[in-house]
């Protein structure tokens, strides 16, 4: 053999090892990223999916992805973020070319975070009663009518009764004066008051 044609079966070498290196990288996983994600039940939380490739390298695939719940009551995903519904945990399932990947969504409950008392007269006469209602602001931007969840009390149950389990915030004037109606939640502590006056 000559020293030619050995220089030449040496550079057809090196060029099939050069192509080899070329070869396209393929599609080995798909990730969503965070795996686990707390979110307050209504309000909205960031989601990405990402395809993982033989050579390393990453794709966001966000977009082109197809999403699924295990329950849609709780959560539900589309390109780029996560919905909360209902407290609850479910599962997320993305898929694209092929491939899934599963994320578990824990959604929990929006905190209470103001109360407030509104009573149906500013005044009462005794002997008469008066219905005391209560809302309250949660974290989730939701507002709700709390009135038969809490617990009802009166400052001076001499000139003034108020109920909290039947009928509750109904109120009972007793004797003229001034009283303060409270409202508290068993749960989280709050509470709000209004000065009713009997006369």
């Amino acid at each position: 053999m000559t020293k030619t044609a050995t220089k030449l079966g040496m550079l057809a070498a090196v060029a099939v090892l050069a192509a080899c290196g070329k070869a396209p990288a393929t599609l080995q996983e798909l990730q969503v990223q965070p795996p686990v994600t707390e979110v307050t039940e209504h309000l909205r939380a960031g989601v990405a999916a990402i395809a993982v490739y033989s050579d390393g390298t990453q794709q966001d695939v966000t977009a082109q992805v197809e999403w699924s719940s295990l329950d849609a009551a709780v959560a539900t995903a589309a390109a780029g973020y996560i919905q909360g519904g209902q407290p609850g945990s479910t599962y997320l399932t993305a898929s694209w070319s092929g491939l899934t990947s599963q994320a578990r969504v824990d959604v929990v409950a929006a905190d209470l975070l103001a109360l407030t008392v509104a009573i149906d007269a500013a005044a009462r006469p005794a002997g008469l009663t008066a219905q005391a209602t209560a809302s309250g602001a949660f974290s989730d931007g939701s507002e709700a009518d709390l009135t038969g969840q809490l617990t009802w009390t009166s400052g001076d149950q001499t000139i003034a009764l108020v109920y909290s389990w039947m009928d509750a915030g109904t109120i009972f004037a007793r004797e003229n004066g001034t009283v303060t109606i409270r409202a508290t939640d068993p749960v989280s502590g709050l509470s709000a008051e209004y000065q009713l006056e009997i006369r």
